[in-house]
């Protein structure tokens, strides 16, 4: 039986991808902006508070875009949601079908169906 996780080479395609690294790179900038903002370099006041909410709601944004993209991941390889495994029963199949042929080719007592 094989077992089927997240983590594997299951086939993206470039614009995923792409857009994958596109969040990446502006979690960081909002981050770095973020921080610039609290601290008083962008902003002041009423403005700095206001441009502070918006930076965290892009960044609320973008962590639900990334976890999106990982519910599709698992759901093209056969991940049920919620789950972080699958079980691939082919595989499973055929590994018993082989073992059960070396029993049979034992020669053990009596037939196995």
């Amino acid at each position: 039986m094989t077992l089927v996780t997240p983590e594997g080479d299951a086939p993206i395609d470039d614009q995923v991808a792409e857009l994958e690294r596109q969040l990446v790179a502006l979690r960081a900038r909002l981050s770095a902006w973020m921080d610039e903002v609290a601290i008083g370099e962008i902003g002041s006041g009423t403005d700095g508070k206001r441009m502070l909410t918006d930076v965290s709601g892009w960044i609320r944004t973008a962590l639900d875009l990334e976890r999106k993209l990982e519910e599709r991941k698992k759901h093209d390889r056969g991940i049920a949601p919620g789950r972080d495994y699958a079980l691939d029963f082919d595989a499973a199949r055929v590994e018993i079908g082989c073992r059960l042929d070396r029993l049979r080719a034992c020669g053990g007592t009596g037939d196995l169906p």
